[in-house]
């Protein structure tokens, strides 16, 4: 069984540095525009994104809250 808990761990740790990595990568506007997450605020991301720049998915997350309480950045 410990060897099972801890594949387990080596697993969760690996799953949380491909998060990290994901978070980190910069995807164009058209990404986000076809990406099936953000399908709920596509014309949103038409509004706030802009065309030849890339974004990460933190500061899109970011920008999208920030829309929906009420203070664009």
């Amino acid at each position: 069984m410990a060897k099972k808990t801890a594949e387990t761990a080596e697993n969760i740790t690996e799953t949380r540095e491909n998060n990290i990595r994901t978070e980190e990568m910069s995807f164009s506007k058209q990404a986000f525009l076809s990406s099936k997450s953000y399908k709920p605020h596509r014309d949103l991301l038409e509004a706030l994104l802009e065309y030849g720049k890339s974004y990460t998915k933190k500061e899109v997350n970011k920008m999208i809250d920030g829309y929906l309480k009420g203070s664009v950045i």
